[in-house]
């Protein structure tokens, strides 16, 4: 904050400025000499305010700057992981190499698929479905559905789309890792559905099982905190997620018409 000083003129203003350099270092100071009209006071000390206000603006730009970079990444390391995961659960099914490169090239072009549906959403809806289906079908491999989803036909606003797109990518990535699709057999659902009232309510649930067993860390990771914060705020309330022995479990539910695009939920 800037500290006004008055001076009448027979002070000695070297002499002032030195002695507060040496009680207030560093301190913003601005020098007025008696008489002094209120108008250059209030526009001084405007200026002066200006001028921190922003310094506070390129001090928040770069800590937004550096949780993008953060967050920028953990994606990579994520599509890394994905990408490994592809290529070992094809390696294993190949049983030649022009086999093994049709397969590996056509889940690559599906992974692909769900980052586009993820940050080029079109203008309007996209289905829960659909968006189920972009997201696990390079895990999906012929005679093994390790990951099934199923619900009735809901359209959910681009921004709502996009940020459960990224939420189901999240788990799959942390299933990949660390859960259920970590292990052969390891299995993965998906249900939707909704609720009847007064005010409809849409019920989201993530379950995995026959994994690894499960034991609740520490301290919650990046991934745990994203998806807790975005499906709360598409929600509107607080996810709940368990680290149960037998498999991860997400679940969520918040008002109908907080997310979805149109009044549609005709079964499929």
């Amino acid at each position: 904050m800037p500290i006004v000083i008055l001076l009448d003129r027979a002070s000695k203003p070297e002499l002032v400025r030195a002695e507060l350099a040496r009680s207030w270092p560093r301190a913003r100071l601005i020098f007025y000499q008696r008489p002094v009209t209120a108008v250059e006071l209030v526009s001084g000390v405007q200026s002066a305010l200006l001028v921190r206000l922003r310094q506070r603006d390129v001090r928040d730009h770069i800590g937004q700057e550096m949780e993008l970079r953060r967050e920028l990444n953990h994606r990579v390391k994520n599509i890394l992981a994905s990408v490994t995961s592809i290529f070992e659960m094809t390696r294993r099914g190949a049983t030649s190499l022009d086999a093994f490169t049709d397969d590996f090239r056509g889940r690559l072009r599906a992974l692909e698929k769900v980052h586009s549906a993820v940050f080029h959403a079109a203008e309007g809806a996209v289905s829960i479905g659909d968006i189920a289906t972009l997201t696990f079908e390079p895990y999906r491999l012929v005679g093994q559905e390790r990951i099934s989803f199923s619900g009735p036909l809901m359209n959910l606003g681009r921004e709502s789309g996009t940020t459960l797109a990224l939420c189901l990518h999240e788990l799959t990535t942390n299933a990949i890792k660390y859960g259920a699709l970590s292990q052969p057999e390891g299995r993965v659902t998906l249900r939707w559905s909704v609720i009847d009232g007064v005010q409809p309510e849409l019920a989201l649930e993530w379950k995995e099982s026959e994994g690894p067993l499960v034991i609740e860390p520490a301290r919650a990771g990046y991934g745990t905190r994203y998806v807790r914060s975005a499906l709360a705020a598409v929600f509107g309330r607080l996810p709940t997620i368990a680290f149960e022995p037998d498999g991860l479990r997400c679940s969520a539910q918040g008002p109908l018409s907080r997310l979805s695009a149109t009044d549609s939920s005709q079964p499929r």
